[in-house]
């Protein structure tokens, strides 16, 4: 429910929508802040939703109470909670405790809550296995997500109870970011967590951040993670290629477990980002599933560059030649985002484009278009669409009349 600053009319319903059978209810906006919500809203939910499990928060607004959040703790069968308050500093570090001792079938946890200067007295937090009572927060807990905005390092707003159970974590940037030691802090900390899965690192919302895929590739080479996410302004990648994180991923010697990698969709410059034959190095990662990434549809190959037509025909002759010596790709969706400019096609470029895109990822479910907000963009409802067309009927053609 989406909640104004004055969220009386929005609340007036609440009677009839609250009833035993609703097992998740979410809030956000405004209307956080208003007492009505802690006073009459959550009070409300313990008293009729008795099969509430999940419950989600969130609002960028700083003048939230302290004591907004105390009626959660009431909420004690939910299993699920969802807490994003990125401004509210005004609520303390003892909630997170209280939270841990009186919501004790809670398995899954989202936490956004930070307090002034990202760090908590001492004291706040109970050390990592220092007392019995660390031991018993969140008891059933097992799985945490959690945001950080501290740059490169861990911020402190999050207790070791909760990082030791952190499946994902998000780190939130600004800036430009070049150099391969400004995520150390942070990496030395998440090297150290066994159950960690996921990472994504996000800009600021209204900031600008360039990435430089050197201070990136540490994640891959360090953290065995399944999912890796980049939702920054811009990316700088190394000689027009994508292969040194797919390298640091799928290194030789490492049992690979990254299933996941979205890549920025814009790069510094477009005369600098990832083409066609790029993608060489995704269909040989083995374990790879799903990839997100914006490039040119041309091929760079044996140092020429080459626009269209017989330039990616070769490259085609030459996976023909060699694809039984490559491991067939574990690939099965593709997102895409076309930076060729002037946005021009030919008839052969089309088909082209499928065949090769059908020979490196035999086992591709979809191409879809980079976010879902994209589906009316030019690049996709005027060219690849089509292209995804044409290889959906390659891959008919393939599986059905193989000989062929």
């Amino acid at each position: 429910m989406h909640t104004s600053a004055d969220p009386t009319d929005e609340f007036v319903p609440l009677p009839i929508i609250f009833t035993s059978c609703v097992e998740e209810v979410s809030f956000h906006g405004q209307g956080l802040s208003n007492p009505l919500f802690s006073d009459y809203c959550v009070s409300l939910a313990r008293q009729r939703l008795t099969s509430l499990r999940r419950f989600a928060l969130s609002s960028d607004k700083p003048d939230i109470e302290a004591t907004t959040l105390d009626p959660i703790l009431q909420l004690t069968q939910l299993e699920c909670l969802d807490i994003r308050l990125p401004q509210a500093t005004k609520v303390k570090p003892d909630f997170l405790v209280k939270a841990g001792r009186t919501l004790k079938d809670l398995s899954s946890l989202t936490v956004d809550l930070h307090f002034p200067s990202h760090e908590v007295p001492f004291g706040a937090f109970p050390p990592k296995g220092s007392t019995p009572d660390s031991n018993i927060l969140f008891p059933n807990l097992v799985s945490v997500h959690a945001i950080s905005r501290s740059g490169g390092k861990l911020c402190g707003c999050i207790p070791a109870f909760l990082q030791e159970k952190m499946k994902l974590v998000t780190l939130v940037v600004q800036g430009n970011i070049s150099t391969e030691t400004y995520f150390k802090e942070v990496l030395d900390t998440l090297e150290t967590i066994q159950g960690l899965e996921k990472v994504e690192i996000l800009h600021r919302e209204g900031s600008d951040v360039l990435l430089y895929i050197n201070s990136i590739k540490p994640f891959l080479e360090r953290l065995n993670l399944t999912s890796f996410k980049l939702d920054v302004s811009r990316i700088q990648y190394e000689a027009s290629d994508m292969a040194p994180l797919l390298k640091a991923a799928f290194k030789f010697g490492n049992k690979p477990t990254l299933r996941s990698l979205v890549l920025p969709n814009a790069p510094l410059y477009t005369s600098y980002c990832p083409t066609l034959n790029c993608l060489w190095h995704a269909a040989v990662s083995g374990g790879l599933q799903n990839l997100t990434v914006a490039l040119k549809s041309v091929c760079q190959y044996k140092g020429r560059s080459w626009g269209h037509g017989p330039s990616i025909a070769e490259y085609i002759a030459d996976w023909k030649r060699n694809r039984f010596i490559f491991p067939k790709s574990t690939l099965q969706f593709l997102r895409i985002k076309e930076l060729k400019t002037p946005l021009s096609f030919t008839t052969r470029d089309y088909n082209d484009i499928a065949q090769l895109l059908d020979l490196m990822f035999p086992h591709l479910v979809s191409i879809r278009p980079y976010s879902d907000a994209d589906e009316n963009e030019p690049y996709w409802k005027d060219h690849w669409w089509f292209i995804e067309h044409l290889r959906l009927l390659y891959k008919e053609l393939r599986m059905y009349r193989p000989g062929r």
